[in-house]
């Protein structure tokens, strides 16, 4: 490391620190040292961590499918082990494992949307198509029930044919 220097006075050499001054009448030696230029030392991380794909894939995996998140996984266990020798690999690895965890997500989202609204529209025309064939075969409709048939018999009759699921009044037998 050099010393710095300093104008002696009435003159216009620089001399450093503890160096011998020279008389006056004599030949000054001159002594010009350039600073030096900054080194700046970049050190780089080449290991990344891939940590958050392997969480994302499990969440897949478990939330949204085994085919997504077993893809994503691998994907993602293949970067981290690329990690050290061949950064680029690993970082586009682990952007594929990314975009399978993003598409299985998707995906779920999609058929989970499809499957609500073929439920809906299926239920709906089932309960409709359920009401046509329940109206048509309710005949007679007492005291908000529906039967089939009406035959006149009494109570007693009624009961001993038709056993539980029946109703009678006005001397009729409804079941």
């Amino acid at each position: 490391m050099s010393q710095p220097q300093y104008p002696q006075p009435g003159g216009g050499a620089y001399y450093a620190p503890g160096q011998p001054q020279q008389p006056a009448g004599q030949q000054q030696q001159c002594v010009v040292m350039a600073p030096q230029q900054p080194t700046v030392v970049v050190i780089k991380n080449q290991s990344q961590s891939f940590t958050g794909h392997i969480v994302l894939a499990c969440f897949v995996f478990w939330c949204c499918g085994g085919l997504f998140g077993l893809v994503a996984f691998i994907l993602a266990l293949v970067a981290g082990s690329h990690a050290g020798d061949s950064p680029e690999t690993a970082r586009q690895l682990g952007k594929a494992s990314i975009g399978v965890s993003i598409a299985g997500i998707v995906v779920t989202v999609l058929v989970v949307i499809i499957v609500i609204v073929l439920y809906v529209v299926v239920f709906a025309h089932a309960a409709s198509a359920a009401t046509e064939i329940f109206s048509a075969m309710c005949k007679f409709s007492v005291a908000g029930n529906c039967y089939a048939s009406k035959q006149q018999m009494t109570a007693q009759e009624c009961e001993s044919k038709i056993g539980t699921h029946y109703y009678h009044t006005d001397g009729y037998c409804y079941y």
